[in-house]
């Protein structure tokens, strides 16, 4: 996996160490916008605890299911790189929120990204006996049930919901640990300025006007430094402004389309089911390929383990047997996994695919990652 360094075009001062402008994808971007350093903020979150809930607010069209699926990809795509924890991605929709008990008992118990689109109004009375019911769920989602013997076993969880305003989901579902704003309608001001405090008054509507700008002349521009240096963004080519607010801070950034980042993700193209067949590599040949490069045997384990990452355990049952009774019944005297490690003589070596690996089986569809 290839991952490209970023370039510096220019700096706002020369006292400053630090450039302004960086290149992603060789997009400029000025550096205090990365949607990349939120994203990996937020993986360091969850490394350290079990779940992790994100809000994206905004009016309609504006980018809030984009934003989602960037997210979740830059998340699982930094948690996996930089930890070692591997997620899978799934999307639901309000019917399913509602549903929640069966939503989470259809999960495989692996690390799991949720995306739940479009659920401003399930705060209904109607819903009141739902709404209980998924408050208690979500203090249980980390123990997902094992489908083999109904056990519990601890995964990691982000939940990403998506919401028209910011008071839409009743007061409990509605506390995240971060939270994302497409725009800030004129009623949510008051709103708003419960949630991040009056200091960034002139902030929220600062970011009012570049949306505005943004819808009405397909650009919006920043100061960089002394206030005779300007840069200016298409919109949506292919930034877009975002607020951000992480509970403590409140600030811009600029988020691209994840199929600008990474156009074949497998683990969110899994989630959104979204290519044909004729999209695909043939699998047949990308397999093929794989066995005359790493062997059958090697080739066999490794599509194990990446199904098992995206939800789809195949192991034997006397694997999941063996699992099971590690995670039931040894839990609180189970060894350090370094030691386990260690007894096996397994490696925790850095990998990487050497270019002689590499083979585009179809050049329109294999491409390299390019995430910074």
């Amino acid at each position: 996996m290839e991952v490209k360094k970023k370039k510096v075009s220019y700096s706002a001062s020369g006292k400053d160490k630090k450039p302004t402008l960086i290149n992603w994808n060789d997009e400029p971007m000025i550096r205090g916008h990365s949607i990349q350093a939120v994203s990996r903020q937020i993986v360091r979150t969850v490394r350290r605890v079990d779940v992790v809930k994100i809000n994206i607010v905004g009016d309609m069209g504006m980018g809030k299911t984009t934003l989602a699926r960037t997210l979740s990809h830059l998340i699982h795509y930094y948690s996996d790189k930089k930890y070692g924890i591997p997620f899978t991605v799934r999307e639901f929709t309000k019917e399913e929120l509602l549903n929640f008990e069966e939503t989470v008992m259809s999960l495989e118990p692996v690390n799991t990204i949720l995306i739940f689109d479009d659920v401003s109004f399930i705060s209904s009375k109607k819903n009141k006996d739902k709404i209980e019911e998924i408050k208690q769920k979500m203090t249980e989602i980390r123990h997902l049930r094992s489908k083999e013997d109904g056990s519990d076993v601890d995964v990691k969880i982000v939940i990403i919901m998506i919401t028209h305003y910011t008071l839409a989901l009743q007061k409990y579902l509605r506390q995240a640990q971060f939270s994302f704003f497409v725009t800030v309608g004129s009623s949510e001001m008051d709103n708003m300025l419960k949630l991040v405090g009056n200091h960034y008054q002139k902030l929220l509507f600062r970011f009012q006007k570049i949306i505005a700008n943004a819808l009405d002349k397909g650009k919006f521009t920043f100061t960089l430094g002394k206030k005779d240096k300007f840069f200016t963004y298409r919109y949506q080519k292919p930034f877009a402004p975002i607020l951000f607010h992480n509970v403590d801070k409140l600030r811009i950034v600029v988020s691209p389309m994840r199929d600008w980042i990474e156009p074949n993700c497998p683990t969110c193209n899994n989630s959104q089911g979204n290519l044909t067949k004729e999209d695909r590599v043939p699998v047949a040949e990308f397999l093929a390929d794989m066995e005359h490069k790493f062997g059958r045997g090697i080739v066999r384990n490794a599509v194990r383990l990446k199904l098992w990452q995206n939800g789809m355990n195949v192991y034997p049952k006397s694997v999941k047997r063996c699992l099971t009774y590690m995670n039931k019944y040894v839990t609180d005297k189970l060894p350090q996994f370094q030691e386990l490690a260690d007894h096996y003589n397994y490696a925790n070596d850095t990998t990487r695919v050497d270019s002689v690996h590499l083979k585009n089986l179809d050049p329109g569809h294999v491409k390299s990652v390019k995430h910074k």
